[in-house]
């Protein structure tokens, strides 16, 4: 796996310096497919919707509408085409629900499966088979600031299910769903109504959207993350910061262990902090997770510090579970 590491802002907090590393790791896909699936075609199975029958329901501002699952489909394949992962992406858009008297979302049939496969050369099929959206508008006149402020929040609701031919049943069905965020200001409310999107357009952007959201399911993909660092208050503390802003975390990890035999219980706990961030920049997660739970040991109950160290614990044995399995999802991205 790739690392990117960089030393940040220092904070001082009660003479202690507080360093801060950014960095990317690389986290693994729910759904892991074997190294001779490399052809897939994404296809459009979502029910077919007239202009008429776009909207689903409507509650003073709040409205719940058919996404455009067209640009859906293009979207998803466009995400997994830029991926790498497969050896070929084929997009197939055509409304496949097109002959269904009324809209309603139904998996591909066992011989519909074969056809698309057969038809498109591919290996497997991941399918589009609903999109719904949801949206809240708000306008107000805020006084204070003697202008109007509107905003649109979107919630986009997305059914993909993965299919292997030959096989009745899908091999996954994966539900997605985020939102996306509109916000203008204007001093006149007819101004503020044009600046935000029409209905045509939010509908637009958030399918765009939701398309995009099933990949992180589908593949490895990258997390950004800061990581904290204590420093300044041992000379072995200090040095040990020099070396990780030369991204040397060998030398760094010595002198955090030569720190970790003092008997002070202040530097014990920031040696072992330090130890479990150094040994997770250089992947060897087990030690990461061994020594934040030594730092746990020496950290003061019910304080803000002991939380923090918590949460970092609790990302530490998420990420080492999934070792074994983000392994085997990347041997195909390193023949």
């Amino acid at each position: 796996m790739l690392w990117m590491a960089a030393a940040g802002v220092s904070l001082l907090t009660a003479c202690q310096t507080i360093e801060t590393i950014s960095m990317d790791y690389m986290l693994p896909a729910e759904v892991s497919f074997p190294e001779e699936l490399k052809r897939v075609a994404v296809v459009n199975n979502s029910p077919v919707i007239k202009p008429e029958q776009t909207l689903i329901e409507e509650k003073g501002s709040e409205k719940s509408f058919w996404g455009d699952s067209k640009r859906a489909t293009e979207a998803l394949a466009n995400a997994l085409a830029e991926g790498n992962y497969f050896d070929e992406v084929i997009i197939c858009d055509s409304l496949l629900r097109a002959t269904d008297p009324q809209p309603a979302a139904h998996p591909l049939t066992l011989e519909e499966i074969n056809q698309l496969t057969h038809a498109l050369d591919v290996d497997f099929l991941i399918s589009l088979e609903g999109l719904i959206v949801k949206t809240k508008r708000d306008l107000q006149y805020l006084p204070e600031w003697r202008v109007n402020y509107g905003s649109i929040d979107a919630k986009v609701y997305a059914t993909t299910r993965i299919y292997l031919p030959n096989r009745a049943n899908a091999m996954a069905t994966l539900h997605s769903n985020d939102s996306i965020f509109w916000e203008e200001s204007a001093l006149h409310e007819s101004d503020l109504r044009r600046l935000l999107p029409d209905d045509v357009e939010v509908q637009r952007q958030a399918s765009d959207f939701a398309g995009s959201l099933p990949v992180q399911q589908l593949l490895p993909h990258w997390k950004s993350a800061q990581r904290y660092l204590y420093g300044g208050s041992s000379v072995n503390l200090r040095d040990a910061l020099v070396y990780v802003r030369e991204n040397d975390w060998t030398q760094a990890i010595d002198l955090w262990k030569k720190e970790y035999e003092v008997k002070n219980v202040k530097r014990k706990k920031a040696a072992a902090y330090n130890l479990s961030v150094g040994y997770e920049m250089q992947d060897q997660m087990e030690e990461a997770v061994r020594w934040i739970g030594l730092a746990l040991q020496h950290t003061q109950p019910e304080t803000t510090e002991q939380l923090m160290m918590q949460l970092y614990q609790q990302e530490l044995k998420q990420r080492l579970g999934g070792m074994q399995r983000l392994q085997l999802q990347t041997r195909r991205l390193n023949p």
